[in-house]
């Protein structure tokens, strides 16, 4: 590993470093650049520049060259992935999950809709503020664990306030920076500088489109490929140092151009003219009870569906809606066993809320898939304060309030929150119908339902009802867990 580091005056440091993290944010980013002003001009920060010595362009020196993937190359490339690694977006893998996930055992093509659920989390304009915390993590609840998928994509810069832990890889469009943590337990990306107040964890290699500043310490377990300069105040550890890589200009992690969107609005107006209502006892209009079978059903209104009392979803169903719908809770949305509904809103929808499904177990991720073409806000509203779901909404901004946690995929503008944000990515989510129909739900013969049915101290995964090892995802307890100069934080182990 090598460690660059920087020439300090303890007191001015430690003082300043003080000061900084118990201001006010805009105050406290203006504190931090002081420093880095004050830093570089008085003492000198040694920076390292690409081509200076050991910086890793020696194509002798270790871990020069040795990532073949060009990150920021438009799709359809040769590069394994879009962004800094994992999955491909149609969610097939690499097929290093190290356990039965999909990837080993279905890689069908999917259509253009499921390809836009390949991350946990995809925003197409900036991560400014998600309240306390977010975590990203993966897993299968048909093929058991797949772990390593829970990716986040953001097109626009990220600023966290507090804690971040990403599942997968974390690959943003613009800058990186706030004051807290952000743990990567994959590859690292970033169009713009590396900066900000805190620690960095990367399980990967990191590519940074600029400078590495900054006042904290980051810690890349592979190597670092930097277009700018090393000049973080604090310390920076790695394998070895690549030097400057290839980005494209312009290059977004999420398809959000006019060119990559799905056109909701016009799925929409599609169905109108091709549409199965011909099964439905006078179009489904005026009718208590609506029982949607496998096919495409089309309404001008919201209101057309809001005046059943009951609203039953047997089999695979799109239901198309011409128009706004003010909350999902307004459509009494029932899923038999096995049901899988696609809502397609050609305009907005104000409050997002679970449907209701007929056995607990049903609850899963790939069971509803939202899409929105509206513009308007939404509020994710859960009052269990667990949704599952995939929601595809790039024009709108989504918002939660509490501790949420999400079973499936989101793709929006934005998300804001006041509390912890935890999604977990199930891949079932990419797979071929297909695919699905020919492996047994787990949840028809569960291994077990709790932990006092597993033997030999295993416990029960509440995922995928299998008995599974006590998880283990830290590296540490304490401080002296880490050894030398490294420091314990949420689990991981951080250069000093």
């Amino acid at each position: 590993m090598s460690t660059a580091s920087v020439p300090l005056a303890p007191a001015v440091l430690y003082i300043g470093a003080l000061i900084v993290l118990w201001t006010p944010r805009g105050d406290s980013m203006r504190l931090m650049t002081a420093l880095l002003t004050a830093c570089l001009t008085l003492w000198g920060c040694g920076d390292v520049a690409p081509g200076d010595p050991g910086d890793g362009n020696d194509p002798n020196q270790p871990g020069a060259g040795q990532n073949g993937h060009t990150p920021g190359a438009p799709r359809g490339d040769d590069s394994p992935v879009p962004g800094p690694g994992g999955a491909p977006e149609d969610g097939s893998g690499d097929g290093d999950d190290g356990g039965d996930g999909f990837d080993t055992l279905c890689d069908e093509e999917v259509a253009q809709e499921d390809q836009v659920f390949g991350h946990a989390l995809c925003l197409c304009g900036a991560l400014e503020d998600v309240g306390q915390g977010l975590r990203t993590r993966s897993y299968s609840r048909t093929f058991g664990e797949d772990s390593g998928h829970g990716h986040v994509g953001i097109n626009g810069q990220m600023d966290v306030i507090g804690y971040a832990r990403v599942g997968g890889d974390l690959d943003v469009g613009g800058r990186v920076g706030g004051i807290g943590t952000i743990i990567t337990q994959g590859d690292f990306q970033s169009g713009g500088e590396l900066g900000g107040i805190g620690s960095y964890a990367v399980s990967g290699d990191a590519r940074v489109n600029g400078n590495v500043g900054g006042l904290g310490y980051v810690k890349i377990l592979g190597d670092l490929y930097t277009n700018g300069a090393v000049q973080t105040i604090g310390y920076v550890d790695y394998t070895a140092l690549g030097g400057s890589f290839p980005y494209e200009a312009g290059y977004t992690p999420c398809g959000c151009s006019p060119q990559e969107i799905i056109d909701v609005a016009a799925e929409v107006r599609a169905a109108g003219t091709r549409n199965d209502n011909g099964l439905l006892p006078n179009g489904g209009i005026g009718a208590r009870e609506v029982v949607l079978r496998e096919g495409d059903y089309y309404f001008q209104t919201a209101d057309a569906l809001i005046g059943a009392a009951r609203i039953d979803v047997e089999g695979r169903v799109r239901l198309y809606v011409d128009g706004d719908i003010d909350s999902l809770g307004h459509l009494e949305l029932n899923l038999a066993p096995y049901a899988e509904l696609e809502l397609w809103v050609a305009g907005s929808v104000r409050t997002i809320g679970n449907i209701r499904f007929a056995r607990e177990e049903d609850a899963r991720a790939r069971a509803f898939k939202l899409y929105v073409g509206g513009p308007e806000a939404a509020v994710l509203q859960v009052g269990n304060a667990r949704f599952y779901g995939a929601i595809y909404a790039p024009t709108a901004d989504i918002g939660f309030v509490g501790n949420l946690q999400i079973f499936g995929s989101v793709v929006a503008n934005n998300i804001r929150g006041a509390g912890n944000l935890d999604i977990f990515y199930d891949t079932d989510i990419t797979v071929a119908d297909d695919c699905i129909d020919d492996h047994p739900d787990p949840a028809d013969d569960p291994e077990c339902k709790d932990d006092d049915q597993c033997a030999d101290g295993s416990v029960c995964d509440e995922l995928t009802h299998d008995c599974v090892d006590e998880p283990d995802e830290r590296d540490c307890e304490e401080d002296a867990d880490c050894g030398g100069r490294d420091i314990c934080v949420e689990g991981v182990c951080l250069v000093l």
